[in-house]
């Protein structure tokens, strides 16, 4: 299968099958603990027509891909989980990300039909990086806040939540900031870009999810693993004299806002075979 095993046929599930097991669960985004599980099962079944088909699909969209146009760019590839920070030809940096979660209902965003909680293929640039960012609470996540809130009447202060009066939702609550902090989901950093579904990348103050082989586990928006680094990288090759400040902004909780001199394209994807 695919190349992963290369012994003779014994009839036994022997420790070199084991490692062909992992091996093929590598290549599928699968968690490589060498046991045929119902995920690995699944993927064992799928026929080679049907794979080939898959690769013809995702050479068609290499084709047609907006990455083609320039020369620097980031790339996000949802089924892969995977950043790459490409300059000049060549990937700089690799990055693992959490991206939204498959499931869920759909909703019609610009007339097309989207994931509520998926993480959505676009195009945009990003303009800016924020140190510390607050973080305003969409109301679909305000909604599922509300038994929380109802069970622990300390719960908005205790993890630095604050109501703009005002503004408010739809359902006429007041508006909900989370101030930066260390329980501020969106981390110490976030990259901002233009696009009609309110999402945009950020660091994360729980990271052992990058463990995971898959890692669809957010409301949309993706979560970076070592983002400052990703931060100082982009801040470096756009020659700001904030790059060698990073580690003074990460030495404090307080908000700060810097713009790119040179907006980064960002693409996300969804290639369901890569190379």
């Amino acid at each position: 299968e695919e190349d992963c095993y290369h012994g003779k046929l014994t009839g036994h599930f022997d420790e070199a099958t084991r490692q062909a097991v992992q091996r093929f669960q590598i290549i599928h985004n699968l968690q490589p603990d060498g046991t045929v599980g119902p995920a690995t099962r699944d993927w064992l079944n799928v026929s080679f027509q049907a794979k080939a088909e898959l690769v013809a699909q995702a050479v068609r969209l290499h084709r047609q891909s907006e990455t083609r146009r320039f020369e620097k760019f980031i790339w996000v590839n949802i089924p892969q989980f995977t950043l790459e920070y490409r300059k000049e030809g060549k990937v700089k940096a690799v990055h693992r990300v959490i991206v939204g979660k498959a499931g869920g209902k759909k909703i019609r965003v610009q007339g097309r039909w989207v994931g509520e909680n998926q993480t959505p293929t676009l195009a945009s640039s990003i303009q800016q990086v924020v140190f510390n960012p607050r973080w305003t609470i969409p109301e679909r996540i305000r909604m599922e806040l509300n038994g929380a809130i109802e069970a622990d009447p300390t719960y908005l202060s205790r993890n630095g939540y604050i109501e703009r009066l005002s503004s408010r939702y739809r359902t006429g609550e007041p508006l909900l900031v989370q101030m930066p902090g260390p329980r501020n989901p969106l981390g110490r950093v976030r990259f901002d870009f233009p696009n009609a579904y309110a999402v945009y990348m950020h660091d994360t103050p729980n990271r052992g999810l990058f463990n995971r082989s898959r890692r669809d586990f957010s409301h949309g928006c993706i979560r970076v693993d070592k983002a400052h680094q990703l931060a100082r990288e982009l801040l470096e090759d756009d020659q700001n004299p904030a790059a060698s400040k990073t580690d003074a902004f990460l030495g404090t909780y307080r908000e700060t806002f810097l713009r790119l001199n040179e907006p980064v394209p960002i693409v996300i994807e969804y290639l369901p075979v890569v190379v």
